[in-house]
């Protein structure tokens, strides 16, 4: 499928799929077609997250510009600065790899594809889904609460530990697991 099919699919699924069916096309259309839907974002967490990024990457470029521009800063300032420098870089890059970006749905799997690499949840050891309780009061144990999502390990007493990788509670879901613990994801479409 080159990219002029790329977009008549866009345009016309419902013909696409039908075709697909009726065994007109020879592979199926998802081995071309991207699947995954972005997760949705709630408008606080995502301003939230517009505004963190805009201060971490204001302080890289200033620390840098009073680096290389100061000129009675002495090896001490200098190195402090330095350490400062990619104490910054460090926490962008963190939250820049874990932040969750979208997911994927099938018949076998539930894939959340985050900046770097995915969490990849087999159907098979799923015990149930579940919405987020509406009224849940979260504590973090360890991991990001706001900027570029909730991301990281969480308690709360409906659900006990867990880890989340949240962008709208309002559309989370928690997915309980055989051998692991509980997982929390934002998703677009119902996990049911």
């Amino acid at each position: 499928m080159g990219c002029l099919d790329a977009f008549w699919y866009k345009k016309n699924p419902c013909l696409f799929a039908y075709l697909e069916k009726k065994q007109y096309l020879c592979t199926k259309i998802s081995e071309y077609m991207n699947t995954s839907t972005p997760c949705p974002w709630s408008k606080s967490l995502a301003n939230m997250t517009k505004f963190g990024f805009f201060i971490l990457i204001s302080a890289i470029v200033i620390i840098t510009v009073i680096y290389f521009t100061a000129e009675n800063l002495d090896a001490s300032d200098k190195t402090a600065l330095l350490i400062v420098l990619g104490a910054i870089v460090v926490l962008f890059v963190c939250v820049a790899a874990f932040m969750p970006r979208g997911i994927t749905v099938d018949d076998e799997q539930i894939v959340l594809h985050k900046g770097i690499g995915k969490v990849v949840i087999p159907r098979s050891e799923i015990t149930a889904i579940k919405p987020f309780p509406k009224d849940a009061f979260t504590i973090r144990l360890f991991g990001i609460g706001g900027i570029g999502g909730y991301v990281g390990l969480y308690r709360c007493s409906q659900i006990g530990n867990f880890a989340a990788f949240m962008t709208d509670p309002s559309r989370s879901y928690v997915i309980y697991r055989r051998s692991k613990r509980p997982i929390v994801i934002t998703s677009v479409e119902k996990l049911q």
